[in-house]
């Protein structure tokens, strides 16, 4: 991406982050909890050119509903030990798992994993401090992160490059495709033979 369009990128995460947690706070809205987290995140989703944008921010939302249920099974049904929130981890990055792999490759992995990483970045202070404020705090996380992830993620996509642009510098043809064939098939003339004629 040019340096024009990445300077306008951080410039404007900076100022929309900062005016959205002086809104939160106009309006009684914790942005200031997971800002940081959220637009950083979204922002950088969004400038991976890696599968649609709309697959993108699927795989966000994936990651947090995942990350959701996981902390809340983990404080219904496992004892506050290591060894009840390890499993409860586990089952997390389970699920997130399953659900991608049941969309067969539409959605990317790396997307709800950043997903789930935002959700346990803005939420595990306050679970390891009280599991059960998974019913109180955490529906705010869940918002606050949607609203922040949803904006850093549409500033970088206004600004990136357009995705169906290809950098056809590195394309590769492969062994069997025509062109391939094309330019084997084709003698081309050396130096030596060009003297000759």
């Amino acid at each position: 991406m040019p340096l024009s369009r990445t300077a306008a990128v951080g410039l404007s995460l900076a100022i929309l982050a900062a005016l959205a947690v002086l809104a939160g706070e106009a309006f009684g809205l914790p942005l200031q909890s997971a800002a940081l987290v959220g637009f950083a995140i979204g922002a950088a989703v969004g400038l991976i050119n890696d599968h649609g944008p709309l697959a993108r921010i699927l795989g966000l939302g994936i990651g947090l509903v995942s990350a959701f249920i996981g902390y809340a099974v983990t404080a219904q049904f496992f004892p506050d030990t290591t060894s009840g929130r390890a499993v409860g981890m586990a089952l997390t990055l389970a699920l997130v798992t399953v659900l991608v792999v049941a969309t067969t490759g539409r959605i990317p992995l790396w997307t709800a994993l950043l997903g789930t990483a935002a959700f346990a970045g803005a939420f595990q202070a306050s679970f390891a401090a009280s599991p059960s404020s998974i019913l109180t705090d955490g529906p705010v996380a869940f918002t606050t992160l949607l609203v922040t992830l949803s904006l850093g993620f549409a500033v970088s996509v206004l600004f990136s490059t357009n995705p169906a642009q290809q950098h056809t510098d590195d394309v590769v043809e492969p062994m069997g495709s025509p062109q391939a064939l094309h330019d084997d098939t084709i003698p081309t003339r050396s130096n030596s033979d060009k003297e000759l004629v």
